[in-house]
């Protein structure tokens, strides 16, 4: 997979971001063209101290090492995705992910709202198109949004507004309290938390899934064998002792 055929966009929470107005304009774009429920003002007032210090320590000296890491990874991802591969290949496609950190609290009310989970969840993925009856059938269909079922001949995919033939595989949301948690627990670094956690987000968006034994199987016999390249990475971008 070339550079150009994946791009990658990091959001921070919108309270990270007030020193920069640039930055906060394009996630105020973001709240506006978002269907997820963000979280409001009133939410931002129960973020811990622990927590705004967690994401101070992630904002602007880590934000662009850490997105040019996960852009790294997710190309190393696709390259081992066969199915999302072939059909980038085939249709000269470029593929864009977006990645947001969120709070706890509005992970929270986003697990509530999809999933019916009263819980901070570590991280969640909304995939734009059913990769898993592509690989069955050679088509796929996109996944509901709101009444609209959308069902997608193959390679028809295209958008025809699309300048250069760019296709959201989908969004990825990750809650960092709730990773530095296990972080801790493990043993290991918050940024190898967050790779690691992108890395099974995008596996989903990519049709991978772990309801069942087989499909978990499949799943995580996948990241276990990208996780030596995962490692690598992280030593290149971030020189510090686990």
């Amino acid at each position: 997979m070339n550079k150009s055929e994946l791009s990658l966009e990091l959001f921070l929470p919108k309270f990270c971001l007030e020193e920069q107005s640039t930055t906060s304009e394009q996630f105020s774009d973001l709240e506006k063209s978002s269907d997820l429920k963000r979280s409001s003002d009133s939410d931002l007032l129960q973020i811990s101290e622990a927590e705004s210090v967690l994401f101070n320590e992630l904002k602007f000296e880590q934000t662009d090492l850490l997105n040019n890491l996960l852009l790294e990874l997710g190309k190393v991802i696709l390259n081992r995705e066969r199915n999302v591969q072939q059909l980038l290949r085939q249709q000269e496609l470029s593929a864009q992910i977006e990645v947001e950190l969120v709070t706890g609290q509005a992970m929270r009310q986003i697990n509530v709202s999809t999933r019916g989970i009263d819980e901070i969840t570590d991280v969640l993925s909304f995939p734009n198109f059913n990769f898993a009856l592509f690989n069955e059938s050679n088509r796929s269909t996109k996944c509901e949004i709101a009444d609209y079922d959308f069902t997608i001949e193959p390679y028809t995919w295209l958008d025809p507004t699309a300048e250069y033939g760019t296709i959201s595989l989908g969004e990825i949301l990750i809650c960092p309290l709730k990773a530095q948690k296990q972080a801790d627990e493990l043993d290991h670094s918050l940024i190898r938390e967050l790779c690691f956690l992108f890395m099974h987000g995008l596996l989903h968006l990519c049709g991978y899934d772990h309801q069942t034994e087989q499909e978990a199987t499949r799943m995580f016999t996948l990241q276990k064998s990208i996780l030596p390249e995962l490692e690598n990475l992280i030593s290149i971008y971030f020189n510090f002792e686990e």
